[in-house]
C-alpha cells in the first residue's frame, strides 16, 4: 500500500503555473514531449515564460509537430524545434548532444522528463542495444549521461539548470527485492541484470537508481541548479504499454486510479515550478516545493554505500562511452 503521505500529496491543491518572462532569452530542451504526457504539458507552460528557443524531443518528430505548431501559433517569436532522441540508444544520445552543441551555442534549462514504465505484469527484462535493461537505461542512465554530455553548453549559461522527472515510487521498492544489493561489490548489475521480474517493481527500482545518481550528481556539479521532481500520480501516456483489456478483476484498480490521479497539466506544474522558481539544488521536489525522500534504503548505511558504488560504476561506463564526459568527477 502507498504511504499516507502519497494520498495527502495527491489531494494537495497545487498553485497555478507561473506567468511572466522568466525564460526570456533562454534556450530550453525538454525530453519526452509526446501528446498526453507531462512533457507535453510542461512545454505549453514553459512556452508562456517567453524562452528564446524551445527544443522538444521525441523518438519520432512527426508525432510532435502538432505541439510545435500549437506553441508557434500562440508565440510566433518563439523558436520551436522538434528533434529526435532515443534514450534506449547511447549513440542517439551522443548524436543529440553534438547537434545541440552545434545548433544552440548555449543551454539554460534541460528538463529530463522522458521515461518508460514496463507495466504491472510479470515479464522478462527487455534489453537495449547497449545491453542494459530498458527501464534502467531510459529512466536513469540515459538522462544522467545526456546531462553530462550537455555540460559544456550549460556551462555557457549564466544560470544553468537541470530538472529530472522522478517519482515517489523510488521509496516503495519492496525490501525483499533489495536483499544482497552491493554485497558482491557491484550495484548497477544488481538492478540491471537480465531476469524475470514484475514490471512495476522494476519501474520503482529504475526511479531508485535515478534518485541515487542524482544524490551524487548535485554535489558533483555545484555550479548547476539540479532539481529532482516528483509530479505525483498523473493521468498520462506513461502506461501506453500496459495491457488495457477489460476484466472484472481490474475494476477496483481502475476506480482507485481514477479517484486519485492528477491531470497531466496539474502534475506538470511541479516541473514548471522546479524549472523557474526553485532557487537551489534539491534532490526531492514535490507539490511545487522542496520535500524529502521517504526511502528507508537511501537513509541506511547500505544504501549510502550502494549509492557510492553505483556512482563510480556509472562514471566509468559514461567515460568509456564518451571520453571526457566525467572530467573533474571522482
Amino acid at each position: 500500500m502507498p504511504p499516507t503521505t502519497f494520498y495527502l500529496e495527491q489531494y494537495t491543491r497545487l498553485p497555478l503555473p507561473p506567468k511572466g518572462d522568466q525564460l526570456a532569452g533562454k534556450n530550453v530542451i525538454i525530453t519526452g514531449t509526446n501528446p498526453g504526457g507531462l512533457g507535453y504539458e510542461a512545454a505549453l507552460q514553459l512556452a508562456e515564460l517567453k524562452p528564446k528557443t524551445l527544443v522538444l524531443t521525441v523518438r519520432d518528430p512527426a508525432k510532435n509537430r502538432d505541439l510545435a505548431d500549437k506553441i508557434k501559433a500562440n508565440y510566433p517569436d518563439l523558436d520551436v524545434r522538434v528533434w529526435a532522441l532515443e534514450l534506449s540508444s547511447y549513440a542517439s544520445i551522443k548524436a543529440f548532444a553534438k547537434k545541440a552543441e552545434a545548433d544552440l551555442g548555449t543551454l539554460d534549462l534541460l528538463l529530463n522528463n522522458a521515461g518508460v514504465n514496463p507495466g504491472p505484469a510479470k515479464q522478462q527484462s527487455k534489453r537495449t542495444e547497449d545491453g542494459h535493461d530498458n527501464a534502467i537505461q531510459i529512466n536513469a542512465l540515459a538522462p544522467v549521461l545526456l546531462s553530462l554530455l550537455l555540460r559544456p553548453l550549460l556551462a555557457k549559461s549564466s544560470a544553468p539548470r537541470i530538472v529530472f522527472t522522478t517519482s515517489e515510487v523510488h521509496a516503495w521498492v519492496p525490501e525483499k527485492t533489495l536483499e544482497g544489493v552491493g554485497e558482491d561489490g557491484t550495484v548497477l548489475n544488481f538492478f540491471d541484470r537480465e531476469r524475470e521480474y514484475v514490471g512495476m517493481v522494476q519501474y520503482m527500482q529504475s526511479k531508485l537508481v535515478l534518485q541515487m545518481l542524482i544524490r551524487r550528481l548535485i554535489p558533483a556539479l555545484p555550479e548547476i541548479v539540479i532539481v529532482s521532481v516528483n509530479p505525483g500520480l498523473c493521468g498520462t501516456n506513461l502506461g501506453r504499454n500496459f495491457d488495457m483489456s477489460f476484466s472484472l478483476s481490474k475494476i477496483p484498480t481502475m476506480l482507485w486510479y481514477i479517484s486519485i490521479m492528477r491531470k497531466a497539466e496539474v502534475g506538470a506544474r511541479n516541473l514548471t515550478y522546479a524549472s523557474v522558481v526553485q532557487d537551489d539544488s534539491c534532490e526531492y521536489y514535490t507539490c511545487c516545493e522542496p520535500g524529502a525522500s521517504e526511502s528507508k534504503f537511501l537513509s541506511q548505511g547500505r544504501g549510502i554505500k550502494a549509492t557510492g558504488i553505483l556512482w563510480k560504476e556509472c562514471l566509468a561506463e559514461f567515460e568509456k562511452i564518451a571520453p571526457g564526459s566525467t572530467a573533474g568527477f571522482q
